[in-house]
């Protein structure tokens, strides 16, 4: 049962993220929230749209547009994690009916599992978006609570058999601080390990990276742009931290619907995106 609840403002959100208390594993059952009568940000829209582009086109905003609501459910469910320790391993946007970002909108996030592996907890947290009682987009996105000593993202460069299949680079783009505070804002995900290099250190990282959202979008966009097509349902694998600065660049797998933003020698890849034509 999904319990209806108001949208919590920034503060709260924050107040109880701050409270939260883990619970043990066996504790652990699905739990669900929905929020009414929700509007897109006229802001957040614009700002989307100048970036990256039209969220029609774009449909990786749908992860923008339910992040606030995942971080209400997050912060109440009971769960054997921190917010600040779930590390994103992957995120999947299907379409259902065309959704109208200018209408209001339901929004009923659930987070389905929680299961123990060899990295540590994985989470399953699925966000559906209704218009007029109608199921328009659902997005599912898989986070990572990392066990102590397991060292994530151990891939350490790009098999030969993957570099082999790799097309000739049609994007690149450059990515510092700036950048990266600039979608902290737009996204309203403020972890430090993305904005302040000394925080970013004292958790145990190099350096700061860039959201793992902002490489899929720019992706997405990158491939809009040469193709004009509807780029149809997308699924998009989270792979190395990529930290900043940085100059990253988008290839394509052969003639494929897969994609990969890489490090200019191509040992490196940050993330993979599927376009998947098909529902």
């Amino acid at each position: 049962m999904s319990i209806i609840q108001p949208s919590y403002s920034v503060p709260k959100l924050i107040i109880r993220a701050l409270r939260a208390k883990k619970t043990s594993l066996e504790d652990f059952k699905p739990f669900s929230i929905t929020i009414k009568n929700n509007y897109a940000s006229e802001k957040q829209v614009t700002s989307f749209t100048k970036i990256f582009g039209q969220p029609d086109d774009i449909k990786s905003y749908a992860f923008l547009a339910g992040f606030k609501s995942m971080i209400q459910c997050v912060t109440q469910a009971p769960i054997p994690s921190s917010l600040l320790g779930l590390i994103h391993l992957n995120c999947e946007i299907s379409q259902h009916v065309k959704h109208n970002w200018f209408l209001p909108y339901d929004i009923q996030v659930t987070i389905k599992e929680c299961k123990p592996s060899n990295k540590g907890l994985t989470y399953k947290i699925e966000s559906e978006f209704y218009q007029q009682g109608e199921l328009t987009i659902r997005n599912t996105n898989v986070m990572l609570d990392k066990k102590p000593g397991y060292k994530a993202n151990q891939r350490e460069t790009t098999e030969k058999s993957e570099l082999a299949q790799l097309t000739n680079c049609f994007c690149s783009y450059a990515i510092n601080l700036k950048t990266s505070w600039k979608y902290a804002l737009l996204s309203g995900d403020l972890n430090p390990i993305h904005l302040h290099p000394y925080l970013a250190k004292k958790l145990g990282l190099k350096s700061v990276l860039i959201h793992g959202m902002f490489n899929a979008h720019q992706c997405l966009s990158s491939v809009f742009k040469k193709t004009s097509e509807d780029l149809g349902n997308v699924y998009i694998e989270f792979n190395k931290p990529c930290f900043i600065p940085h100059q990253v660049f988008v290839r394509q797998y052969g003639d494929s619907n897969e994609y990969g933003v890489f490090s200019k020698d191509k040992k490196d890849r940050y993330i993979k995106v599927e376009i998947k034509k098909e529902a």
